[in-house]
């Protein structure tokens, strides 16, 4: 069975996203802030997770940026995703595509109400 770690402080977006990992036969985990995301990680070790998805903007005293940011210092080479609201303006998606890509993100998760109300095509950001 594969492993993903959810870092989201939102109950509604971790359900939605915990139910399509879980159908997609993968143990799924949940931190409700960086800090706890990272301890986790520390915890098991960077080979344990196969994916780590993180809102970029989870209230803490450090981001979901700053977690992937260590993620990738620390050596961790599995996909990084990140998920936020701020993606639903294509324009915002285009940009910040380009530039998350930069520091090693994988995918950007727009939590707008089509693609979570519409779980075939949150499939396709998450899996």
């Amino acid at each position: 069975m594969r492993n993903v770690l959810i870092a989201d402080n939102n109950n509604f977006y971790f359900s939605i996203m915990s139910n399509i990992y879980e159908e997609h036969e993968f143990n799924v985990t949940r931190a409700r802030s960086a800090p706890d995301a990272w301890q986790l990680i520390q915890k098991n070790g960077l080979e344990y997770y196969d994916i780590i998805v993180t809102d970029v903007t989870i209230e803490s005293h450090f981001s979901g940026l700053v977690l992937a940011v260590k993620l990738k210092k620390a050596g961790f080479k599995n996909p990084v995703y990140f998920a936020s609201k701020r993606f639903n303006i294509t324009f915002t998606y285009i940009i910040s595509t380009g530039l998350f890509r930069m520091i090693g993100i994988e995918r950007l998760i727009p939590k707008n109400a089509f693609h979570i109300m519409n779980p075939v095509s949150l499939k396709r950001y998450l899996i």
